[in-house]
């Protein structure tokens, strides 16, 4: 099956997630593959080097991840970026 490897280098081009009440479909995804590998938030912050702060401004819809982050975050669980988002 042809997979297409798509390629975001702005946080522009990244589809926006829909809002669900302050935690997001983008965030919800990433709850549930972190969760799939046994991480907490704390985990996944020390293992990226992401602030913790960043995490939970994303699960409050405070912020929207950069593909950097992105990037760190599918690397870590083993996924996309479109996995994510």
């Amino acid at each position: 099956m042809f997979s297409e490897q798509l390629h975001y280098t702005e946080i522009r081009d990244i589809p926006q997630p829909l809002d669900m009440g302050g935690v997001d479909i983008m965030y919800s995804k990433y709850a549930k593959l972190r969760d799939k590998k046994g991480f907490r938030n704390v985990d996944v912050a020390k293992a990226t080097g992401i602030p913790s702060s960043c995490i939970y401004d994303w699960k409050a819809g405070r912020s929207k991840p950069k593909v950097d982050k992105l990037q760190k975050i599918a690397a870590l669980l083993q996924c996309s970026i479109e996995d994510l988002i």
